[in-house]
């Protein structure tokens, strides 16, 4: 990753005091890699809040679907024992829907079924 080379290392056992342009030069380099972290640090943090959100966002469309299976429900009529209707579809027109209603079918289309 880095460019950086000790003019002053001799040999593998002896070190001559750095100079001053290796000084600047690990001192750019850290300062580099401090950049790189501060980044890297700032897009996690994005990442996880975004993660964050878009659970909380899942959370509040499933709780959505739930409650619109709880409002479409099968019912049928006492002494009629052939035909289904939808509960909420029914009490809303004031007409006769019969199950399954046109939201109850769209639900099954994508895997949600009222209960």
């Amino acid at each position: 990753m880095s460019d950086f080379s000790d003019p002053d290392f001799e040999d593998g056992w002896t070190r001559q005091p750095p100079t001053d342009s290796t000084m600047t030069a690990l001192s750019r380099e850290i300062e580099t890699l401090r950049a790189v972290c501060r980044s890297n640090k700032q897009a996690y943090i994005g990442a996880v809040k975004d993660a964050m959100a878009a659970d909380e966002r899942a959370k509040q469309a499933e709780a959505t679907l739930n409650a619109v299976c709880e409002l479409h429900q099968q019912y049928r009529f006492a002494g009629d024992d052939t035909t289904d209707y939808c509960a909420h579809c029914n009490q809303i027109s004031g007409g006769w829907i019969p199950w399954p209603c046109p939201t109850t079918r769209l639900l099954d289309q994508h895997g949600q079924t009222p209960a």
